[in-house]
């Protein structure tokens, strides 16, 4: 006889079905009720690998036994066409169908009765489901109280507040407000009530924590914000190690979803067993560094590299601490003017290690992500943003990120959902409504947008980031050039580390005018920098007339828009056209749709098409760019500004061109580079000497000289 019929003759089959199945009826059932008795998450996890470590003995106990109506025989004392087995075969049957129905009716009224209640209409369905969100528990962490003896404890206290306050955030039955935003309450002197108002929230965590010598001591209590009821409080007294902070942080959070009567998924009480180091010592410095990140600035961040580094040498498979390195080099490339292409490599390389390892831990998935969009791969960065967000809904990260790709891709109003949805988890963040005035300018809605900048300055008055972007609507938007130039000069004094803003001030000096002001800025940039800052220079020497020196520095700095213009005035069309379509490989294709960005990026390629003598590939290219255009402002920093003229005049329609540029200018427009336009754009060569044109760019001139009045001189 085979193996296969002799495991079905001594029942095997049957008794490993019915194991199975009613070990996951076990498993499910006591996810559900053991919360109910604020049973550690450790308790679930060893019933699961028991139940796991339970089905061998039970197969062998079922090959060597066979269970009669007498009793438990051997398996060789049973005949196996006696009526005994054929007995003991029907009864495992019916224990087997029974058990399976069983399953099946608990999964049933769990999945369509106790997890989704009847509403009376379809009506009250869909408002059941829009407000379900709203109607989770909420809960805020205020900033734990240093009991130790020494101030310098203080970052191992905030250590511990962010790591129950991360583990609250894993748990999608319960909106948790972000640290950013509660930790502008510390040492407030506003009631609970008050503050649980200003944050959105029903319920506050409060607590003290006291370290001294090799203990811990940490006490927390649960209030209800409305009544200040203590709904629980508990005080932890132990051992100071990794293995005893992490078992205090779990046990917290399954009390207070316990209170909050909230209920854990399986794989949410798992997360709450996970350990990410054993060591505390590369905690300790994780805690340091991620304090560090959080201020966003390039002194912070490269402070928090650093901690992060040591971290991950004390424990090389802490995997959160790579994830927020990896992050930390991304924000450098934006906070720190570090380059973006270089610092996406070295983020690239940790996180491809670090999901090898968790292929599904929703931080690495982010941040994969976030690298994808960041390298033009924008389809596989949302895909794995949003399976970020399966797992954490309220990952604020991962919203942010999104919110940052979408407006490309003509997806404006899903943006502003996407930070608004962020802010709501995270009210008071400087950044997050930073980025929301960002999106709010990008859809031409001017003044919501700096009221935004402004609500992020009142939050964090040393953001230097908003104090940035009111400088440039300054100059772009509300045509005060002569104001953006103290803007931007007051924040370079907020982070003289940026080199971005530097770079920024050197544009805003060349378009008020400030031509010599504009090349020493350049230089400083050079100077301090290196050569990637070469193109402010290159045109700083291009309108001084010093073309040859202007050709050189732009040599160094081929991809920039600087060195494509050589490019393209010495005449070399096909690497300009092999450059472009190497980066957007579809853009000639006839049935491509650039996005705007895209647009914007590479237009100067038409000219080049028309150049080689593709007139009819440059026309339709044309008009696949003007088209993706119309989804964008005219003005500022995220306007398409003068493209449309552009694009019209290499599609042969000059007077149409001219109006278009009649057209902004009357409408105020004076984006950056606009003297480049004036005078030096390839694409509006055939218009230029047009007397429309002239007297176009004559009123532009008088607007920018009498803003230019209002400067008083700068040495």
């Amino acid at each position: 006889m085979g193996l296969i019929a002799e495991l079905k003759r001594r029942n095997v089959f049957r008794m490993a079905g019915l194991y199975l199945v009613a070990a996951w009826l076990i498993i499910q059932v006591a996810n559900n009720i053991l919360p109910a008795f604020q049973t550690p998450p450790w308790v679930l996890k060893t019933l699961i690998i028991a139940l796991a470590v339970g089905l061998l003995p039970v197969l062998a106990l079922s090959w060597a036994f066979e269970f009669t109506p007498e009793g438990f025989k051997r398996d060789a004392e049973v005949d196996s066409d006696s009526h005994e087995a054929l007995v003991t075969a029907r009864r495992l049957n019916r224990l087997l169908i029974g058990t399976l129905l069983l399953a099946l009716t608990y999964f049933a009224v769990d999945k369509f009765v106790l997890s989704r209640p009847a509403p009376e209409s379809a009506l009250a369905s869909a408002v059941q489901n829009a407000t379900a969100k709203q109607e989770r528990p909420s809960i805020a962490v205020l900033p734990f109280d240093n009991r130790s003896a020494v101030a310098e404890d203080a970052f191992f206290v905030d250590g511990m507040h962010d790591d129950i306050l991360t583990q609250l955030s894993k748990i999608s039955g319960l909106k948790v407000i972000s640290r950013t935003s509660v930790e502008t309450f510390r040492d407030s002197k506003l009631s609970i009530r008050d503050i649980a108002r200003k944050l959105g929230v029903k319920t506050i965590l409060e607590g003290g924590v006291q370290r001294g010598g090799n203990r811990v001591r940490i006490n927390m209590q649960l209030i209800d914000a409305e009544s200040d009821n203590h709904l629980w409080a508990e005080t932890y007294d132990r051992e100071l190690s990794a293995e005893n902070i992490f078992a205090i942080q779990s046990e917290v959070t399954a009390a207070i979803t316990t209170s909050l009567k909230t209920r854990l998924t399986a794989g949410e009480a798992s997360s709450l067993q996970e350990r990410p180091t054993q060591i505390l010592a590369a905690w300790e410095a994780f805690q340091l560094g991620n304090q560090r990140r959080a201020k966003r600035n390039s002194a912070s961040l490269a402070e928090a590299e650093t901690y992060f580094k040591k971290a991950i040498a004390l424990d090389p498979q802490f995997y959160l601490a790579q994830v927020l390195l990896a992050d930390t080099y991304i924000s450098q490339a934006w906070y720190s003017g570090k380059d973006l292409p270089g610092q996406l490599s070295k983020a690239s390389a940790i996180i491809e290690v670090v999901r090898k390892a968790r292929p599904q831990m929703p931080e690495a998935l982010s941040s994969a992500g976030a690298i994808a969009i960041y390298k033009g791969q924008g389809e596989r960065g949302e895909r794995q943003l949003r399976e970020a967000l399966t797992q954490r809904p309220d990952y604020v990260p991962a919203l942010h990120v999104l919110a940052d790709y979408l407006p490309g891709t003509g997806r404006r109003a899903e943006a502003l959902q996407m930070i608004d949805r962020a802010i709501s988890v995270d009210p008071l963040s400087a950044v997050l409504y930073g980025k929301r005035a960002a999106i709010q300018e990008d859809q031409g809605h001017y003044q919501a947008s700096k009221a935004d900048y402004l609500k992020a300055l009142e939050i964090d008055p040393g953001f230097a980031s908003a104090k940035a972007g009111i400088g440039t609507m300054n100059a772009y938007i509300f045509n005060r050039l002569d104001q953006s130039v103290k803007d931007i000069q007051e924040v370079i004094a907020m982070d003289p580390g940026n080199p971005m803003y530097q770079n920024m001030l050197t544009v805003i000096y060349q378009d008020i005018g400030m031509s010599e002001n504009s090349r020493n800025s350049a230089r400083q940039l050079i100077a301090k920098y290196g050569d990637s800052f070469s193109c402010m220079l290159s045109y700083a020497e291009l309108f001084a007339g010093n073309t040859e020196v202007s050709r050189r520095l732009a040599e160094k700095v081929p991809q920039d828009s600087c060195g494509r213009y050589w490019v393209q005035r010495q005449g070399q069309h096909q690497r300009v056209i092999d450059d472009t379509v190497g980066a957007f490989p579809q853009l000639l294709d006839a049935k491509s749709k650039p996005t705007a960005f895209q647009s914007l990026s590479y237009y100067p390629v038409v000219y080049s098409l028309n150049a080689l003598g593709r007139q009819a590939e440059a026309k339709a290219l044309a008009l696949r760019m003007r088209e993706s255009l119309k989804s964008m402002p005219l003005m500022g920093l995220y306007g398409y500004g003068l493209t449309d003229v552009v694009l019209l005049v290499q599609s042969g329609q000059h007077q149409d061109a001219l109006t278009a540029l009649e057209r902004a200018i009357d409408s105020g427009w004076q984006g950056p580079y606009w003297r480049f336009m004036r005078d030096f754009e390839p694409g509006l060569e055939p218009i230029r000497n047009e007397p429309r044109f002239g007297k176009a760019f004559a009123r532009l001139q008088a607007s920018v000289d009498a803003q230019r009045a209002r400067l008083p001189a700068i040495p």
